[in-house]
C-alpha cells in the first residue's frame, strides 16, 4: 500500500470532470440517443415520477437500480431533468477515475503502477462512452469500483463497513448478478479472516445493506408481477437466448400472429446483439453460433407447461417466436429445456465457451455499432483491438497470480473477484463488450500489476 500522489489525484480528478462533463454536453448528449435500451431506461424513469410504485409489470423486467436512479433528476427538474441526468451520469463517469487510482495505491506492488493506472482509467474510451448514453454501465461502473476500493480498505484495515455495505447495495440494486462477486469476497474474508483485522460484526454491517435491498427487490418483483422469488424478470428471459443461441426472442398475443411467419419487426422483441452480429457474418468453426432449433424456417411444437406449445423459428434461424408474455417465466423454462434437449450438455457446455468469450470477441461495442454512433465505431473498435491485445491475457494472468498469492496480497486478490464473478455470469448467460466494459478498470489494474512482475522477473 502505498500514499497517493495528491497532486496526480487532483489532476486525475479535474480532468476526468472536464472531459465526461464535455462528453455529455456537446460531443454525445444521451438524451439525443433516446431508442432501445436507453428508451427503455428512460420510460421506466418517467413511469415511475409519474405513477411511483403502482403495479406494472413492465417495470418488473429489468432492476429497479438504474431507472431510479435516473427518475431522480427528472423529479427533481422537470423539463431539464434530461440534461440533469446527462450530468448525474458524467459525475458518475468523473469519479471512477480517481477511485481506480486511490484503490490501485492500496494494493499495487509499486507508485508508478498505481499512476499508470489511474492515468489509463482517465483515457480509457469505452468508460467515456458511455457516460453519453442511459444505461446501467455508467453506474455501474462508478458503484463496483468504489464498492471493490471501500472492501479493499476493509479486509486492510478493518473500518469503513457501513460505508462499504451501502455502496454493495448499490451495485446490487443496478445489477443484482454482483452477488456473485460479494459471495467470493466473503469466501476470500473467510480463508484471511486470521490476518485480516476484519472481523464478524463488519461482515454483518456490510451484508445488512445488501440484504435490506434484496428484501425490497424482492417485493418490488411481487408488487410488479404478483409472483415471490425474482429479483428482475430478465434473468429467466435471459436464459432463453443464452441456451438456445437463436439471438432474438419474439412474443405475441395471439396464435394467427403466429401463424402468419411475422417478420423481425413484428411482436414484442428482445434478444442478444452480440450473438445476431454472430449469425449475421456467419462465423464458422469451434465457437460459431448454432441454433438449437437450426436456421430453416419452421414451425414446430414442443412440451409447454399446459401442454404441446407452438413455436416457430424465423428464416435464418435468428429469432425463436411464441405466443405467450415476453417474460412467462414457465414459457421460457420450456423452450430452455427444448434446446438443451436438442442439444445435449457437451454442446451447451460449447454454447458457454461461447457465451464467455462475447466479453472479449466477436461483437462491437454496441450501440456504437447502430444508428448514430458511425462517428464513435472507429474508437468503439480501436479500443476492443487495445483490450484483446495489451489487456486480456495480462488481466487474466495478473488475476490468477493474485489469487495465488492472496495471503501476501489480499486486497489484490480480492480486485480479481469481480472479473471471475463476471466470467461466470457470461457463461451461464451471455457475454458482450458493453456487459464487460465497468469492469475494464479491474482488468487494468490486474494488467498492469502482471506487466510489472515479468518485467521485474525479467530485470532480475
Amino acid at each position: 500500500m502505498t500514499a497517493p500522489n495528491r497532486r496526480l489525484l487532483l489532476a486525475l480528478a479535474v480532468l476526468a470532470l472536464a472531459s465526461r462533463v464535455a462528453w455529455v454536453l456537446w460531443v454525445h448528449p444521451p438524451q439525443d440517443f433516446d431508442f432501445k435500451d436507453m428508451h427503455v431506461y428512460l420510460e421506466y424513469a418517467r413511469r415511475l415520477v409519474e405513477h411511483g410504485l403502482a403495479p406494472d409489470r413492465g417495470m418488473a423486467f429489468q432492476a429497479w437500480g438504474t431507472h431510479t436512479l435516473l427518475a431522480l433528476p427528472l423529479a427533481l427538474f422537470g423539463a431539464h431533468g434530461p440534461l440533469a441526468a446527462a450530468l448525474l451520469w458524467a459525475a458518475m463517469g468523473a469519479a471512477a477515475v480517481p477511485m481506480t487510482y486511490l484503490l490501485a495505491c492500496r494494493v499495487a506492488s509499486r507508485p508508478a503502477v498505481a499512476a499508470s493506472v489511474g492515468v489509463a482509467a482517465l483515457l480509457w474510451y469505452p468508460n467515456l462512452a458511455s457516460c453519453g448514453l442511459f444505461l446501467s454501465e455508467t453506474p455501474f461502473l462508478c458503484a463496483l469500483v468504489a464498492t471493490t476500493w471501500r472492501l479493499v480498505a476493509l479486509l486492510q484495515d478493518g473500518r469503513g463497513a457501513l460505508g462499504c455495505g451501502v455502496l454493495a447495495a448499490l451495485c446490487f440494486a443496478l445489477r443484482p448478478e454482483v452477488a456473485v462477486f460479494f459471495l467470493f469476497a466473503a469466501l476470500l474474508w473467510w480463508r484471511l479472516r486470521a490476518r485480516s483485522p476484519a472481523r464478524w460484526r463488519h461482515v454483518l454491517v456490510v451484508a445488512a445493506p445488501v440484504a435490506l435491498t434484496l428484501v425490497f427487490s424482492s417485493w418490488h418483483f411481487h408488487r410488479h408481477t404478483g409472483r415471490w422469488g425474482g429479483v428482475a424478470e430478465s434473468a429467466r428471459a435471459n436464459l432463453t437466448p443464452a441456451r438456445c443461441h437463436h439471438p432474438w426472442v419474439q412474443t405475441f398475443e395471439r396464435a394467427e400472429q403466429l401463424s402468419r411467419g411475422p417478420g423481425l419487426k413484428s411482436g414484442r422483441v428482445y434478444g442478444v446483439v452480440s450473438f445476431f452480429e454472430m449469425l449475421a457474418r456467419g462465423d464458422a468453426g469451434p465457437f460459431a453460433l448454432r441454433p438449437a432449433f437450426g436456421t430453416t424456417p419452421t414451425a414446430l411444437e414442443i412440451a409447454g407447461p399446459d401442454g404441446p406449445m407452438p413455436l416457430r423459428v424465423s428464416p435464418g434461424g435468428v429469432s425463436l417466436q411464441y405466443v405467450g408474455h415476453r417474460a412467462d417465466p414457465r414459457l421460457h423454462a420450456a423452450i430452455q429445456r427444448a434446446c438443451i434437449a436438442r442439444t445435449g450438455w457437451l454442446e451447451q457446455l460449447r454454447y458457454s465457451a461461447v457465451n464467455l468469450g462475447g466479453l472479449w470477441f466477436w461483437n462491437s461495442h454496441w450501440p456504437d455499432n447502430t444508428r448514430g454512433g458511425e462517428a464513435f465505431r472507429p474508437w468503439s473498435d480501436r479500443f476492443i483491438a487495445v483490450f484483446q491485445w495489451l489487456v486480456w491475457v495480462p488481466s487474466l494472468l495478473g488475476g490468477l497470480w493474485a489469487l495465488k498469492g492472496a495471503r501476501r496480497n489480499p486486497g489484490l486478490a480480492l480486485c480479481a473477484l469481480p472479473l471471475a464473478a463476471m466470467m461466470l455470469v457470461a457463461a451461464i448467460w451471455f457475454g458482450a463488450v458493453r456487459l464487460r466494459t465497468p469492469y475494464d478498470p479491474l482488468a487494468l489494474l490486474l494488467a498492469a500489476e502482471a506487466y510489472a512482475r515479468v518485467f521485474t522477473r525479467r530485470g532480475a
